[in-house]
């Protein structure tokens, strides 16, 4: 699109992509992958200004002004590309996998065990297991997208629970737990919980995903500034960003696309930053975080 288009146009440019390039809807996963990375870079006003910035940036002399005592042919800034570890998904496509083998009664694995023929007849909880490992994996791309003030750990175990963390992000703005979620949208939140369809009336999805940050933090010795829980981006729907709760822990819902802009710009009514050094915090959470 032309560098002058305005918000509303970028946006419906935007959920076009999003309809057409969809896996559900027969597009392919890459382009859909890099529309999501594109509207990482862009999506958000502010994050729109440091593109135009970046892709402005003098790359032959006379160009553009130079500031006194800049080389001549000075470098661009790096490019995006936030720290990660982990394997996004990685738990869940292993018990998919081995589920797979369980349920096929085979010593071994079929040459492809994600071929669409096989996952259309696959019991509901291995389709489950593989639709939660795309979502991680889809969120992994968003996230690596972040520029490299950013740290993110993907599919992060959690002591004493089978249940891991999705991702767990160490910004300029503070630490963030997420949660990449499969869920339908449109998404209801209700009593400081989200009301999934299919799910018991009882069930309480998000107090338990606190319970895991607090488990986290418990067992890494840090404090988490809030979390996500992220839903699918879906193109007939939109999902806006919303409050889940406040206590003990700010809790937003959010569609995948507006993830990145939450972790650029922080909590809204939170104090922004980890309350402390963030070199000693990336070391903490390298040496204490384990992986499923």
């Amino acid at each position: 699109m032309d560098e002058t288009a305005s918000d509303d146009d970028l946006r419906r440019a935007y959920r076009r992509l999003l309809r057409s390039t969809h896996p559900d809807l027969g597009g392919d996963v890459a382009r859909f992958h890099a529309v999501q990375v594109a509207w990482s870079h862009i999506g958000e006003p502010i994050a729109r200004a440091q593109y135009d910035a970046r892709r402005s940036w003098p790359s032959t002399p006379g160009r553009a002004p130079r500031a006194a005592g800049t080389p001549r042919h000075a470098a661009p800034p790096p490019a995006a590309g936030a720290r990660t570890y982990g394997t996004p998904g990685g738990s869940s496509r292993e018990r998919y996998l081995s589920g797979l083998r369980t349920w096929l009664g085979l010593p071994t694995l079929p040459p492809n065990p994600y071929a669409p023929e096989l996952l259309s007849r696959v019991p509901a909880r291995l389709s489950e297991l593989y639709l939660a490992a795309r979502a991680e994996e889809r969120t992994a791309v968003v996230l690596s997208a972040l520029d490299l003030r950013h740290s993110v750990w993907n599919d992060v175990a959690v002591a004493g629970s089978a249940a891991t963390i999705s991702h767990v992000i160490l910004a300029p703005t503070g630490l963030v737990a997420a949660f990449s979620t499969t869920w339908p949208s449109p998404l209801l939140v209700h009593r400081g919980d989200v009301v999934v369809d299919g799910m018991p009336r009882n069930a309480r999805p998000v107090r338990e995903m606190l319970r895991l940050t607090r488990a986290f933090e418990s067992s890494v010795s840090v404090r988490v500034t809030g979390v996500v829980v992220i839903a699918a981006d879906d193109p007939a729907i939109a999902q806006d960003v919303e409050e889940i709760r406040a206590r003990p822990l700010p809790t937003l819902l959010a569609p995948r696309s507006r993830l990145s802009g939450i972790i650029r710009d922080g909590f809204p009514g939170v104090e922004r930053g980890v309350g402390g050094d963030t070199a000693a915090m990336a070391d903490r959470l390298r040496s204490g975080i384990l992986f499923a």
